[in-house]
């Protein structure tokens, strides 16, 4: 019996030794080299690695989703603390978070690629050491709204061969230092295709490239500032500007013979550079009309059609048939008279080159509201204060006939009504229980409206 039992005993002791092995190489197999504000992430976590939703992590795609993350607590790797630390082969961050309290805010070793896109709020990583840090040669690539700041450098990826390449969107880097070494990007090699960077140092440089800085001719703006250094940017092996783009600044500045550094008209270098699309400062021109149709009558000169300009200015207006109606703009008013029975089209042109166009309709008789239509002929209102809403559609319109559509109760003490004549909304407001019409009239024509007020 005593060896039945010790046999059973040492039995069940090599199976739960065998479970327990199990789990601890299950959970060892499970684990990514991934660490978000102090957390390792694993299969166990990574829908939800932080507990809140604000952090999830795709294993198949490598992928980090942030939803408004807060980062705060680090992982400690080769000294320094990381809000995100990745030893992957590559890692894709996309979403919004605040990163802060670390040495680094998101940091990468290793050759893999590192890709951030800002969306939302944008991510905004800071770091007593480095904003954003890539050792070995892989690329980072940036996109979105991306803001970096650190002591050391905003965005840093000079540990290896590995080029930071910014795609498109806002990225904002900045080192704080203010000695030799505080600087906005440091880079291998740094290459912006589009959108808008402002990068500054209070080091020596804004942007620093160890080999080459190209500047494409997609991007809206680059702005580089080192207010206590010697340079905005320089590049060991070479600054490149599309011809396409334009140096802002400084005034007659242009890339030093050495090819290294931006230099100003006289020949010295410069604490800040501003290049642009030849378009970047232009403001978006627009053009609206109050009306896309016109009838007028014979003779006459309709001055109702108004055209609301944004950075921008009437340079023509043409009618196709003259023979049916004329147009002309004086600088405050566009005139269109009616010469004979008939349709044409005027076309309205801007100085940008927004092209508009009004069907104008020409009869021999007086011009009036022929038709009112409603989206609505009865409405039932619960109880006081509530509200409706109908469309009424005069045709022609206000701005052929000059005749106002005007909304009357019958009984204003079970409701009223008004309208805005710019859309034609009529709103009913119910007062008290009771039944009443409202009348809709735009010159000889109208039309009703039963309504309804149950309590």
């Amino acid at each position: 019996m005593r060896v039945n039992n010790f046999c059973k005993y040492l039995f069940a002791s090599l199976i739960a030794c065998f479970f327990i092995l199990s789990k601890t190489v299950i959970s060892h197999a499970a684990e990514y080299d991934l660490w978000v504000n102090g957390v390792r992430v694993n299969d166990t976590n990574k829908a939800d690695i932080l507990g809140d939703g604000t952090a999830s992590f795709n294993s198949s795609q490598n992928k980090l989703t942030l939803k408004k993350a807060v980062i705060t607590k680090g992982y400690k790797y080769m000294g320094d603390t990381y809000g995100i630390c990745s030893n992957l082969s590559s890692l894709n961050i996309v979403g919004s978070a605040k990163i802060s309290g670390c040495d680094v805010g998101i940091g990468m070793s290793g050759d893999g690629k590192l890709s951030i896109n800002g969306t939302g709020n944008g991510i905004n990583s800071s770091g007593s050491t480095d904003g954003i840090a890539r050792d070995g040669a892989g690329d980072m690539t940036i996109k979105g709204k991306v803001s970096a700041s650190g002591g050391f450098t905003g965005i840093f990826n000079g540990g290896g061969t590995g080029s930071v390449i910014i795609n498109e969107g806002s990225v904002t880097a900045k080192g704080t230092n203010t000695s030799e070494y505080g600087y906005g990007i440091w880079a291998y090699k740094l290459i912006i295709k589009q959108g808008t960077v402002n990068a500054a140092g209070n080091g020596r440089y804004g942007i620093i490239c160890q080999t080459e800085l190209q500047i494409k001719s997609g991007i809206t703006k680059v702005v580089a500032k080192a207010p206590n250094g010697t340079d905005a940017m320089g590049a060991l092996k070479g600054v490149e500007i599309d011809k396409a783009l334009l140096l802002n600044k400084p005034s007659g500045g242009s890339i030093a013979p050495s090819k290294q550094t931006i230099i100003d008209a006289s020949g010295k270098q410069v604490r800040e550079v501003v290049i642009a699309s030849k378009n970047a400062d232009k403001k978006k021109a627009s053009m609206s009309l109050n009306t896309t149709s016109v009838t007028v009558q014979k003779g006459k000169t309709l001055k109702t059609v108004k055209a609301t300009l944004k950075n921008d200015k009437i340079s023509s207006v043409k009618s196709a048939d003259p023979k049916v109606a004329t147009v002309t703009y004086d600088g405050k008013t566009i005139a269109i008279k009616g010469i004979k029975k008939g349709t044409t089209k005027v076309t309205i042109k801007t100085k940008s080159g927004i092209s508009k166009k009004i069907t104008v309709k020409v009869q021999n008789t007086k011009v009036t509201t022929s038709k009112l239509s409603l989206s609505k002929t009865s409405v039932s209102l619960l109880k006081k204060g509530k509200k409706t809403t109908i469309t009424v559609k005069a045709a022609p319109d206000y701005y052929s006939t000059k005749e106002k559509v005007t909304v009357k109760s019958s009984d204003k003490n079970v409701a009223k009504a008004s309208i805005d004549t710019a859309t034609g909304k009529i709103t009913i407001t119910a007062v008290k229980k009771g039944t009443c019409k409202i009348t809709v009239k735009a010159g000889k024509k109208s039309a009703k409206i039963s309504v309804t007020v149950k309590n």
